[in-house]
């Protein structure tokens, strides 16, 4: 009987082991087209952008309200994880969830972020006329950078509750 018990929990684990190595290897062709495809369609947003070399203080003007407002985001992508975890049972419901709030979250960085950039007269949208200007040319510009951020977070939102578990259960 033990010998069975064995066999049937070796069998599930390599089940698991592939389902987890192919979902890998899914989850990563997707990013890699996601991005194939942004720098493909926007490539004449690239050469918009890039023309000259971009100063120090240009580039952090640029960067880093993109990066504050994902940090801005964050504790929304957390609560998101708490209360819709990826557990089984609730996996696909759940998943459902993060795919939409993804989308939302996206959105929603993207406009923030485009105001911002052209509040602070960012040297890339200087030569726009208007914000709807902005945001016709540049709103879906470089999404798929923005669906890797609100991955990380889920991802590492999920491992930190998953380890707050595990300790209390020891």
């Amino acid at each position: 009987m033990e010998r069975t018990e064995q066999l049937e929990r070796s069998g599930a684990a390599l089940r698991h082991s592939w389902q987890l190595w192919a979902g890998i290897f899914v989850g990563w062709t997707l990013i890699g087209l996601t991005f194939t495809f942004n720098y493909y369609y926007f490539a004449d947003h690239y050469v918009a952008i890039f023309t000259k070399q971009p100063s120090l203080r240009e580039m952090v003007v640029w960067e880093l309200p993109y990066w504050l407002l994902w940090a801005a985001l964050t504790p929304v992508v957390v609560w998101l994880t708490e209360r819709f975890p990826l557990e089984r049972g609730r996996r696909v419901r759940n998943f459902s969830v993060h795919v939409a709030a993804c989308l939302v979250l996206l959105l929603v960085h993207r406009a923030a972020y485009l105001l911002l950039g052209w509040l602070l007269h960012v040297a890339v949208y200087r030569r726009l006329a208007s914000l709807s200007v902005v945001y016709s040319f540049l709103f879906f510009f470089n999404l798929s950078t923005g669906f890797m951020c609100y991955g990380v977070l889920l991802l590492v939102s999920y491992a930190i509750a998953y380890y707050r578990r595990a300790r209390q259960e020891q």
